[in-house]
């Protein structure tokens, strides 16, 4: 336990940001990662119109599952683009079971958020609240074990605040997204509209939550490593 603790508070140890390495990003990979989590997010709040108009219980969890699969699939690809998409000065690889199960918390978090929010009756407060804190977790879960299956030439250290915020944008912004699909409807005759302009916003939660988290995480050299000015093409892991 107390190997543990002590680990923790390494892990949030940030030393001096002036001798990290400084990260770029490609811009094409970043704008198709953000139209993926659009459309994953538009495809699962329509695939709970239909969990509501589910006749059966088998139905509905059959739907349940497949908006689960597409949000939680959805948030994983994007995070994965992204990843492709930055870059460092030194070696990067990933392993390939860690960064398979990093997907596991985004469906199991949108499957139970799906489920919360899509009843008979409109979501009230009480039921948005707890849709967008379980949606916002599950982003940030997803995120950070798929950081910890990222295995760069450098010592990674997060600062604990930005970590907290990143959490808070994704809850925030999920919040919106959810209102906006479910309350907009009341003014607007078009629901496809809505859910699209909610799906824009759940996409803009994922890449709020995914940039925030980026900044919280810091990579310093490790002098003396073999390989640590040798860059590995991330995009070798994207074909395996």
């Amino acid at each position: 336990m107390l190997d543990f603790g002590r680990h923790l508070i390494d892990v949030f140890s940030v030393g001096d940001p002036a001798h990290a390495y400084q990260g770029s990003y490609e811009p094409w990979l970043v704008a198709i990662s953000v139209l993926i989590a659009v459309l994953a997010a538009f495809v699962a709040l329509s695939i709970s119109a239909r969990m509501v108009a589910a006749t059966s219980r088998r139905s509905r969890w059959a739907w349940a599952c497949a908006g689960a699969f597409s949000m939680g699939g959805g948030i994983w690809s994007m995070h994965f683009l992204r990843m492709l998409a930055f870059s460092l000065p030194c070696g990067v690889r990933y392993d390939p079971l860690g960064t398979l199960l990093s997907m596991l918390p985004g469906i199991l978090a949108s499957g139970v958020a799906l489920n919360v929010i899509s009843r008979k009756t409109e979501p009230g407060l009480k039921r948005l609240v707890v849709g967008a804190v379980l949606m916002g977790a599950g982003i940030g879960a997803m995120h950070y074990s798929g950081m910890a299956s990222m295995q760069p030439d450098a010592l990674v250290r997060y600062d604990p605040w930005l970590v907290g915020l990143s959490v808070v944008v994704a809850v925030a912004l999920a919040f919106i997204s959810l209102g906006i699909r479910y309350r907009l409807p009341r003014h607007w005759t078009s629901t496809r509209l809505a859910a699209l302009l909610s799906a824009t916003v759940m996409g803009l939660a994922v890449a709020g939550m995914h940039y925030t988290a980026m900044q919280a995480s810091v990579f310093f050299p490790l002098y003396g490593w073999p390989g640590a000015q040798i860059a590995s093409p991330a995009t070798s892991m994207a074909l395996c």
